[in-house]
């Protein structure tokens, strides 16, 4: 009772952090929402002291708008879709300008884990650890004239689409859409079809004001035997060619060329800002090598610059190393084989490693050296992920979380970077035991979502 009394206390001792860091109270809107703020917490000390029992009065004169606004909304994203059809009344409050404000206010919430086929859609919930379904149509916009529409990627609060070889921003809690303008000619005399570039993310930038949507693409390659994929040597290719669209101009903007002379992957490569950060690793040693940088918004030929900062060095190679980004500082995640396997595909891994990059701060401006953070042993996974390939394992990372697991199999762990704690999550909906079904037969899709109702089109 203690420990989840606590945990209560610390979350609302955050929010309440990133309402003070966006500045002094100056209206009579952020006047009520500290009046809120204070009677919410009022309210907690009263409804969890064990010392004295429930008063029917505080229950009897019932709660003040702003206090239902504000615990509305740290509600989880399955609440979120069933808080609509309570009653007419909690209906039209998410609407309401008090409920949006609190929601702008926490937006810095830990995003939620989705997974979703073509019939069916789960959100894992860490507060309930379980899952819960949600309508597959929460991510198809009413507006569907123009044909269905497919989740690529999501950031920010907005879903990126794809309808007929055409992009779409959507927010699914309040059915906002907006269909991008065609891309820019990537090679001469032709217009670029989305199915042969290279989505490489969308990521937010924020100015001052406002919050900008960026999406980068690039023209996509084959390596040497003829076979796409996402790890490629563009040292025997011409330079590659990408553009960028801009939220706050509503318009794409081709980049300057250029050609590294490194192998880098788009899979593990982290968006920072304005900034693609990726591992490069030498030709003929898969070990990661070094840190690369491409400038999204930079026009110059020095778009693209490797940093002279060394990988972590380890006495065999790092299975499916990721970069990331947790609150201001560049991370990396790993596992650690335990030994060397006759193939580099099939490594026998035990370990998970954290590693922060010391004396940095995004974006990149003084070298560093990267510093191990934390380390875990995940047990309970070894026996699914005994014989995985390294093209099936992947990382999620987003807030406090970071998600990791092989497409081969069906568990997925959780580590808690506050906490420095992890987790199995509970077997989801539609796998019937360890090795019959697993993420890639099922054919599912993950991604990572950040409820914002706040957030109109």
């Amino acid at each position: 009772m203690m420990r989840r009394r606590s945990k209560r206390r610390i979350n609302q001792n955050e929010w309440h952090q990133n309402s003070e860091r966006n500045g002094p109270s100056a209206s009579a809107t952020e006047f009520r929402c500290e009046q809120a703020d204070s009677e919410l917490k009022i309210l907690q000390r009263e409804v969890w002291s064990e010392a004295s029992p429930l008063d029917a009065v505080v229950w009897s004169r019932g709660l003040p708008d702003d206090v239902y606004c504000t615990i509305l909304a740290h509600l989880p994203l399955s609440s979120f879709l069933r808080l609509r059809t309570v009653c007419k009344s909690w209906n039209s409050m998410t609407k309401d300008k008090s409920f949006l404000e609190a929601c702008s206010r926490i937006s810095s919430q830990n995003p939620s884990l989705l997974l979703m086929d073509n019939d069916n859609c789960w959100t894992y919930e860490p507060a309930v650890n379980d899952w819960k379904s949600i309508p597959l149509s929460f991510f198809k916009p009413h507006d569907d004239s123009h044909g269905p529409a497919y989740v690529v990627s999501s950031a920010g609060g907005k879903i990126l689409l794809l309808r007929r070889c055409r992009l779409l921003l959507y927010n699914p809690l309040n059915d906002s859409l907006k269909l991008l303008p065609p891309m820019l000619d990537m090679e001469p005399r032709e217009l670029p079809a989305v199915f042969d570039i290279h989505i490489i993310g969308m990521f937010v930038t924020e100015d001052g004001t406002s919050d900008a949507i960026n999406i980068l693409v690039m023209n996509k390659r084959t390596n040497e035997e003829g076979i796409e994929g996402d790890f490629v040597d563009y040292d025997s290719f011409e330079p590659f060619v990408s553009q960028v669209y801009d939220s706050r101009t509503e318009s794409w903007k081709m980049k300057v060329d250029f050609k590294p002379l490194f192998k880098w992957s788009i899979s593990s490569a982290a968006m920072s800002n304005t900034k693609l950060l990726c591992v490069t690793t030498c030709k003929r040693n898969p070990q990661p090598s070094h840190l690369a940088i491409y400038s999204v918004v930079s026009d110059t030929a020095d778009a693209w610059r490797r940093e002279n900062i060394a990988m972590p060095h380890e006495r065999l190679p790092l299975v499916s190393p990721h970069l990331f980004t947790h609150r201001g500082t560049l991370m990396l995640v790993a596992a650690l084989p335990t030994y060397e396997s006759r193939n580099e595909r099939f490594p026998v891994w035990n370990n998970v490693i954290i590693w922060k990059l010391s004396r940095y701060s995004t974006p990149v401006e003084t070298d560093g050296h990267w510093e191990r953070l934390m380390e875990f042993e995940p047990k309970d996974l070894n026996d699914e992920l005994w014989n995985t390939t390294t093209e099936s394992f992947f990382f999620l990372t987003g807030g406090d979380y970071i998600y990791f697991g092989s497409r081969s199999g069906s568990s997925v762990g959780m580590i808690n970077l506050r906490s420095h704690t992890w987790r199995l999550l509970p077997s989801f909906p539609g796998i019937t035991s360890h090795f019959g079904n697993s993420i890639l037969n099922m054919n599912l899709q993950t991604f990572l979502f950040q409820p914002r109702f706040d957030l109109v089109l």
